[in-house]
This record gives C-alpha cells, sequence and structure tokens, in this order.
C-alpha cells in the first residue's frame, strides 16, 4: 500500500522509470500506475545502469531507479552504497528502494539494510519504503523521504492513503510497544544473534553440499533446486512432514530454472533446529523425495 501511494504521486510525467529486474512484484504494480516510461536492467548491474541513466538524463527530468534493499526470493543484497555514489554523480538520477524484508533484523535501531549505508547526499535523493509485518513483529508500514515537502505530497495525495482508515488501536500499541525495544539496546543483541544462526546455517549448507544460490548473511537463505514446478513442490512437502516449514519458489516468482526452497532464519531457532533442516534438505535433494511422487 505504501508503494501504491508513493510511486503514482513522486513520479511525474516527465520522469523516467528504471526497475532492477528483481524488484518486488508491488512496485512493478505501482509503477503500471503513473504516466512515466518504464525500463529494466538486470539485476544488480551497476554497469548497465549507469549507461542507461547516463542516456536518459538527456531526455527526462528525473530518472528513478527502484530496487529492493535485500530481495525478497533470493535473499541477496541491493549494491547501496555504490547506488548512492551513482546519485550523486548524476543530478536528476533519485533512488527508490522497498526495504521490507531488512527493516529490525539489521541497521541501527532496526533501520534496515538501506538506510545504514547511505550518504547524507544521497538520502537527499532517496525514498525508502518498509514493512513492519515481518521481523517488526507486528503489522503496517513505513516510509521515509528526503524532504517534509515530498512527505507531504504523497499523505495528501497519494490514494491509498487518502481512502484507507487509520491504524486500530490494538495494532499501534503493538507498534510502539515494538519501537521501544527497537530504540533500547536489546535489539542489537537480537541482531547479533540472528547473524550467528545465519552464518552457522552458510556453513553448514556448504558442508553439506547444498546448492545455496548465495552465502549472504541474510536471513532469507535459499537452495536451488532447478526441478520443474511439481518436484519442487513434493520436496517442500516432504521437508514439512519431517517438521520443517520451508516454502517453494517457481516461476514466475523465480526464473524458470532456478525453482528452489526459501527458508527463514530467525531468533526463535536452535543449532540443532538449523543443522536438522540442513541435513534434512540434503536427505531429500539426494532423491528421497522423489521416491514419494
Amino acid at each position: 500500500m505504501g508503494n501504491l501511494s508513493a510511486i503514482p504521486t513522486l513520479v511525474g510525467p516527465g520522469d523516467v522509470m528504471i526497475l532492477d529486474a528483481q524488484v518486488h512484484r508491488s512496485v512493478r504494480m505501482a509503477a503500471r500506475l503513473t504516466e512515466a516510461p518504464i525500463r529494466t536492467v538486470p539485476h544488480n548491474s551497476l554497469e548497465v545502469l549507469e549507461r542507461r541513466v547516463r542516456e536518459l538524463s538527456a531526455e527526462y527530468d528525473r530518472v528513478w531507479f527502484m530496487a529492493d534493499g535485500l530481495y525478497s526470493m533470493f535473499g541477496d543484497f541491493s549494491p547501496v552504497g555504490e547506488l548512492g555514489a551513482l546519485a550523486e554523480r548524476y543530478e536528476k538520477l533519485w533512488l527508490y528502494f522497498d526495504d521490507a524484508h531488512s527493516i529490525s533484523w539489521t541497521g541501527r535501531n532496526g533501520r534496515g539494510h538501506v538506510l545504514d549505508r547511505l550518504s547524507p547526499a544521497a538520502l537527499e535523493k532517496t525514498v525508502v519504503v518498509g514493512s513492519l509485518n515481518k521481523a517488526f513483529g507486528i503489522a503496517g508500514g513505513v516510509m521515509t523521504f528526503p524532504t517534509d515537502e515530498l512527505r507531504h505530497q504523497v499523505f495528501s495525495l497519494g490514494l491509498p492513503m487518502i481512502f484507507s482508515g487509520p491504524v486500530p488501536p490494538p495494532m499501534l500499541a503493538g507498534i510502539v510497544a515494538s519501537a521501544r525495544l527497537h530504540l533500547s539496546g536489546e535489539v542489537a543483541e537480537r541482531q547479533q544473534q540472528v547473524v550467528d544462526r545465519i552464518r552457522f546455517f552458510n556453513r553448514e549448507a556448504v558442508g553439506y553440499g547444498l546448492p545455496l544460490l548465495n552465502e549472504s548473511e541474510s536471513p532469507i537463505r535459499y537452495v536451488v533446486t532447478g526441478r520443474d514446478i511439481e518436484s519442487t513442490a513434493t520436496l517442500v512437502r516432504r521437508l514439512q512432514e519431517s517438521g520443517y516449514f520451508v516454502n517453494a519458489a517457481s516461476y514466475p516468482a523465480v526464473p524458470a530454472k532456478r525453482s528452489g526452497l526459501r527458508a527463514t532464519i530467525t531468533v526463535h531457532q536452535t543449532q540443532d533446529d538449523i543443522l536438522g533442516l540442513v541435513q534434512a534438505i540434503a536427505k531429500w535433494l539426494a532423491g528421497g523425495a522423489s521416491q514419494g511422487r
């Protein structure tokens, strides 16, 4: 809802949008509601992006690049520092990040991956949208703007902002309670616990030969199966029957040849839990899942 409020309001008819190939679907939906043209660049390709920015800057008032801070399917990060440097170098380049998946578990006071890594100069041309529905532990969203004027513009003209109701009081109380926890020292301890568990998963996964798509230190862990949808779904069902809740990822959410298992690491899992998951995946990938079909 935040993306649907912000993007059609901020992007003018004289602007152009460049979307990372794997940006979240909600960003794509919102982009289509504008009058501005849309271009797409390969995932995390800074070279292609800079070439497009240079070309489009001669024709349009503003060039918006839209990406995720942490990509929701594969669990890899956006090169935020390098993107900020581009925004400083190119006057017409503005950045728009959906950072829903890194709010709370990373960044000072849980502010996420993007806000922790952009320079003050880059932040003057950056909008960040986040979610309180995930690691923050409650519901709702958050948006940050470089100026009060842009904030007022979205909150006054963004259609979902105009036609939706306020946050229900019990939910608001939960948001306030979570915010207080994030402003305390406790959140840093919890964040480190998450990172320790992620590193343990990565080490064990490599040791057991699991085909990880990447070894990034994010809670979203992706094991490539490369199988068709039916085989991947069967593998997921076998893991769930063994007591491990994982998601199946397949086309069109991911490219057809990159179907896989998507698991989330949390502070509530023990090392035994994580090791058991790794061992179960290794067992079924070795052929056990296909035997039950």
